[in-house]
């Protein structure tokens, strides 16, 4: 937590992409979702499935999960590219 603050919220906070009021509720909607996640019944069936995934096949599990959050950090930028030109093809062929 001290990691997130002082190296997340803090520079977002001095640089002026947030205001302290925005930190603070995205701090409170995170932990009450962690904390709901926590106490959900229903948890177990969600996570079966992906935690079989992992112990059959890790490597497809590991590379899978790396391009997925490669996508996370840069917000999908390189997805958008690709759709971008694929349906620009696509308006092409139809017109």
């Amino acid at each position: 937590m001290l990691h997130a603050i002082l190296f997340i919220c803090m520079p977002r906070l001095y640089f002026g992409y947030h205001y302290p009021s925005d930190l603070i509720a995205g701090a409170l909607i995170g932990a009450a979702l962690a904390l709901a996640w926590a106490r959900w019944p229903g948890r177990r069936i969600a996570t079966e499935p992906i935690m079989r995934a992992e112990q059959q096949r890790p490597a497809l599990f590991h590379a899978v999960g790396f391009v997925v959050l490669f996508e996370f950090t840069e917000m999908f930028d390189s997805l958008r590219v690709a759709a971008r030109v694929v349906f620009r093809g696509l308006r092409q062929l139809v017109e």
